[in-house]
């Protein structure tokens, strides 16, 4: 960060910011936030602001800016507009420049001098107060879990897919996955939750010896864990620690574990970031032809394989993400969300399979065209499991009226 190279001043950058279209009062707006969260607060703004967002891209500088606006809007701003916009996004560390810069190394670095990860959505996805938490999850497994047909278990499960979703559109998926954990969950030693690190990993993976703090107490991260995977790694899988400040994936399996444990039973967890497949898709390789991606697992297995007592590896995922909040042009009509359910379901059976190699070519035949993002843990999942079979606990789709957008998500659990 502190070697970043940053457009002057008089050529505003925006950097890569989280956008999905709203409605305010009857008019179509889009609302921004930073997948960084250096600034806690979204911002709505109407189409025409998004596009002279769009135009700040460091290669023009103010005039530009104003000309290019002008020949495609057929609209004239003055200086003084873009100045105030440009501000109001400096202010709010939306720009790539110094002020981000410093900002960012300050967030980061009492982030990585604080002792714990504190729960960065509670209060917001979930109750803060550990009584409501407790009132709010239990109605969720009371109102939704229902006894599943699985095969017969000599033991523990060896893995679990949960989602990682808000609690409340979530709810019949994440009361599969955990209720059904419920009875085993003493019976287990360790959790390696593998998440999916929504703001991205320059490298595949990212760990941290931070313990995960949830309102009902501590996720206790096993560092002698931690430690012997990060020996048997080649690159250093501490880099982007800061990485887990924000990101819930893994947050969210931690506050449901806590939940279904007893309260003086400690929480063991290995919590872990996983980047993109991308780059085997564009390359047309197999992970287990890329060399971060094969030396991980490897090093996983071997570290578990080592590893006393019972483990379980989660990973907490979602599946589709489709239509306009999401890049895509797609209408959420009943034929369309069947035929995607179809698609979900394919891909699906090869984790029943346990079959990680038909998992990603299924998705890499179709470019990863339904923005799977838990694309890399659940193959991570496949690839490091015993695992013998898998069963699909629920399948659940979620459309926003509003966007005409869908994300789908699961719950499974693999078997010895």
């Amino acid at each position: 960060m502190d070697q970043m190279q940053f457009p002057d001043k008089d050529h505003p950058k925006v950097r890569s910011l989280e956008a999905s279209p709203v409605e305010i009062r009857g008019q179509q707006m889009v609302c921004i936030q930073d997948p960084l969260r250096l600034n806690e607060h979204a911002m709505a703004i109407n189409p025409a602001t998004l596009f002279l967002m769009s135009l700040m891209d460091g290669t023009r500088d103010i005039l530009d800016i104003q000309a290019d606006f002008a020949r495609q809007t057929g609209q004239i701003l003055f200086r003084d507009v873009v100045d105030g916009l440009v501000s109001q996004l400096d202010e709010a560390c939306l720009l790539e420049n110094e002020h981000f810069r410093d900002r960012m190394n300050a967030v980061r670095n009492e982030f990585l001098q604080m002792p714990m990860r504190s729960p960065r959505h509670a209060g917001i996805s979930y109750p803060a107060d550990p009584e409501e938490l407790t009132d709010f999850l239990g109605k969720i497994l009371d109102e939704f879990h229902e006894p599943l047909p699985i095969p017969d278990m000599d033991g523990p499960p060896v893995g679990l897919i949960a989602p990682h979703i808000d609690f409340n559109r979530g709810a019949e998926a994440y009361a599969a996955a955990y209720g059904t954990l419920r009875p085993w969950v003493e019976k287990i030693d360790l959790f390696v939750i593998l998440g999916t690190c929504h703001s991205g990993l320059d490298q595949g993976f990212a760990l941290t010896r931070k313990d995960y703090e949830t309102p009902q107490g501590p996720a206790e991260t096993d560092r002698d864990f931690v430690d012997r995977l990060s020996a048997r790694l080649s690159c250093n899988a501490f880099e982007q620690e800061f990485a887990h400040r924000d990101e819930h994936s893994i947050e969210f399996q931690a506050v449901w574990l806590r939940h279904i444990l007893p309260a003086n039973r400690p929480l063991k967890i290995v919590p872990i970031l996983c980047g993109g497949l991308l780059h085997c898709i564009q390359q047309g390789i197999s992970p287990e032809n890329d060399p971060e991606t094969r030396e991980f697992c490897a090093a996983l297995v071997d570290t578990i394989e080592e590893t006393d007592g019972t483990v379980c590896v989660i990973a907490g995922v979602d599946l589709a993400h489709m239509g306009p909040q999401f890049g895509g042009t797609e209408r959420m009509t009943p034929g369309f969300l069947a035929h995607l359910e179809e698609r979900d379901r394919t891909t699906l059976e090869f984790v029943e399979r346990i079959d990680p190699e038909g998992f990603y070519q299924n998705i890499a035949s179709e470019l990863d065209e339904r923005h799977i993002c838990g694309f890399t843990p659940i193959y991570v999942l496949l690839r490091t499991t015993k695992a013998e079979k898998g069963s699909i606990l629920r399948y659940q789709q979620t459309v926003n009226q509003q966007t005409q957008s869908v994300v789908s998500f699961t719950a499974a659990m693999l078997f010895g």
